[in-house]
């Protein structure tokens, strides 16, 4: 049961993803999609979701339903990913990235205050030299505020 609840709760989530993914705005032309990278990787969890479901349903038994610490990392993952999309839409790029980016090193494991503090500032810089220097990728702007206007003002 509890292999067959967490295919589930991944294939959810990818679905999600996918859903979430779809609302990223069309490029303009020339451009690259921002939306590739979401949608790749919220496919790849409905597929692995959908997996984990018909391999286990054989196995399948009326047990209690009690989630994995590894599916609610996930889980805490996914809400962190969705408020980071919802950020990114009112406040632009680099504040969300700022407080994410330490957020989700956390979850995987990383307690070095220091690094932490460090990966607040040098992911935002890092990701945008590869997304909109190197890739071309348009940076989303604010709805709210935007600091990368601001910056750059």
């Amino acid at each position: 049961m509890r292999a067959v609840g967490e295919g589930v709760f991944v294939l959810l989530t990818g679905l999600f993803g996918i859903w979430g993914a779809s609302l990223v705005p069309a490029p303009d032309e020339g451009d690259t999609w921002a939306g590739v990278a979401p949608m790749s990787v919220s496919c790849f969890m409905a597929l692995c979701g959908a997996l984990l479901v018909v391999l286990n349903l054989r196995a399948f038994r009326l047990a209690p339903f009690m989630p994995s610490r590894g599916a609610m990392e996930v889980c805490g993952l996914a809400a962190l990913a969705f408020a980071y999309y919802k950020a990114m839409i009112l406040f632009g790029y680099v504040l969300p990235t700022f407080f994410a980016a330490p957020l989700a090193l956390a979850a995987f494991g990383v307690r070095n205050k220091i690094g932490l503090l460090v990966a607040a500032f040098l992911c935002p810089l890092l990701f945008h030299l590869a997304f909109f220097v190197g890739l071309g990728v348009f940076p989303p702007r604010g709805e709210m505020f935007d600091l990368l206007e601001t910056l750059k003002s």
